[in-house]
């Protein structure tokens, strides 16, 4: 921002004449009554917008010279050593980790961190529960040009300890593609996906030492990710040879369920997207998918299995697809899915969502509304609401009970929208830890030109940081205060 400028004096006239004129003394008198009506008018128009409950400055409204206003985002974007001041007035619940090329930062939303800054590219990132270590992907800067259009980078592992500043490798960049970095409960362990399906791997973060290495016997499938059940402490669960199976940590006291599972989704552009099974929040039921793109529900308690959504063969990639998408299950244990077939719906007309309930066997309707982006669906992280795009739009949210739909909150027309995999017919199993604050109160923008976050009950959006960022992620509540 510039200096303000200053007037300059204006020499006086000659006085040639110390005669009043009548004609110039009713002009000046005439000019006073004018000032001072508008000033009243003024005051008048500013007194009643205050009585509405609106901030108003009377004397920025009625001076001469511009009050001296807190600083523009402009005048807040100048370096000071190296560091960007952030314009976020309020310090956010949660700490915001974001990447930028090679760059790791964290902010506050009043301080900004530089984490790493490596020689490469950053592709993924995933906090520990106790937000004490950061483990992240990343490939050279020449990675892209390599590996295809449509393929995934070469991609090492490393961990980031907040504490000490220091990284540790676990998978060396090397020939493989390493995806989905996700923590265990305790913050003790790691499994990542190689090779789009290839092996998943189980690495104990203390040491790097692989605790589990899981492959396809059956060369021709695929094994989705490890996950960790919500039931059990060190229980795993995953798709091998198109079984179910779960088992310990290091593989043992393995039992398989089912035949005939794919774990992993073609998707229109990009590499494919795992489909681990997903489990409810007791741990009774799970939601898996059949290589015949059956969508289905395994109650274990009774080990039967409900189909919910036929697949179909398609044209394009010469494989059975979903015509059905997981959702998730809410907080109650029952499934949330959305089904738009092959030929997909029309918008404006009632979205194809569908809440099922496992114990009563029953599907209904959830009336979300009429102009939501289905990919854009997720949950918060109590399973109590659900956030859509529009997709008239592409921006702007409405935020839905998932349990029976309600419209807690009309965000549509804010100028607001966040990070979702929408090739693919609904998000990736990793979204939401990219989306919502661990708190549940805010959101984070996608990837761009600056990054924001939106406070759900409010709809008001804050810009946290002026630079350019690929992506962004939450650390936990509990380290961020």
């Amino acid at each position: 921002m510039g200096e303000e400028s200053q007037s300059q004096r204006q020499p006086e006239p000659e006085r040639q004449n110390t005669a009043i004129d009548p004609r110039r003394t009713v002009a000046v008198i005439f000019l006073i009554l004018v000032a001072v009506t508008l000033l009243s008018g003024t005051y008048a128009i500013l007194l009643f917008s205050a009585k509405k409950g609106e901030k108003t400055n009377l004397s920025s409204a009625v001076s001469q010279k511009p009050p001296a206003a807190s600083p523009t985002l402009a005048s807040r974007l100048q370096p000071i050593e190296g560091e960007i001041p952030l314009p976020l007035v309020n310090k956010l619940a949660n700490n915001i980790i974001y990447a930028n090329e090679g760059e790791i930062i964290m902010t506050d939303g009043k301080t900004r961190k530089s984490l790493i800054n490596i020689d490469g590219i950053i592709h993924d990132i995933a906090v520990s529960p106790d937000g004490q270590k950061i483990s992240y992907t990343y490939s050279s800067k020449d990675s892209f040009g390599n590996s295809g259009p449509f393929s995934y980078p070469v991609t090492g592992l490393k961990i980031f300890n907040l504490n000490n500043g220091l990284s540790r490798e676990l998978v060396p960049l090397a020939d493989q593609t390493v995806r989905y970095p996700f923590w265990s409960r305790d913050g003790r362990y790691l499994t990542v996906w190689l090779n789009d399906g290839d092996s998943s791997r189980i690495i104990n973060v203390a040491n790097g030492a692989i605790v589990l290495a899981v492959t396809a016997e059956d060369k021709t499938k695929a094994v989705s990710p490890i996950i960790f059940t919500p039931f059990q402490e060190n229980r795993i669960a995953y798709i091998q040879d198109g079984q179910l199976i779960e088992a310990d940590i290091n593989g043992q006291n393995k039992s398989a369920m089912l035949k005939n599972l794919e774990a992993t989704r073609w998707v229109h552009e990009g590499p494919p997207l795992p489909n681990p099974p997903i489990y409810s929040n007791d741990g009774n039921y799970v939601a898996i998918y059949f290589e015949n793109g059956d969508l289905a529900i395994l109650d274990k308690k009774n080990n039967k299995t409900k189909i919910l959504s036929r697949g179909y063969k398609s044209e394009f990639f010469g494989e059975n697809l979903p015509s059905g998408f997981i959702v998730g299950f809410n907080k109650q244990n029952n499934f949330v899915y959305d089904e738009v077939g092959e030929e997909g719906y029309q918008l404006g007309s009632a979205p194809p969502v569908y809440i099922y309930f496992p114990q009563e066997s029953k599907i209904s309707n959830l009336p979300i509304s009429s102009s939501a982006d289905l990919s854009s669906m997720m949950f918060s992280p109590d399973l109590e609401k659900l956030i859509t795009h529009s997709s008239y739009t592409g921006q702007g949210l409405n935020i839905h009970s998932s349990v029976n739909g309600e419209l807690l909150n009309d965000c549509s027309k804010v100028d607001f929208r966040y990070s979702f995999y929408n090739w693919g017919g609904g998000p990736d199993y990793s979204s939401g830890l990219k989306v919502w604050s661990t708190d549940g109160k805010y959101l984070v923008s996608e990837g761009g030109a600056e990054l924001r976050v939106m406070n759900i009950e409010t709809c008001e959006v804050s810009i946290i940081s002026p630079e350019r960022f690929s992506f962004a992620t939450w650390v936990p509540s509990s380290s961020s205060q």
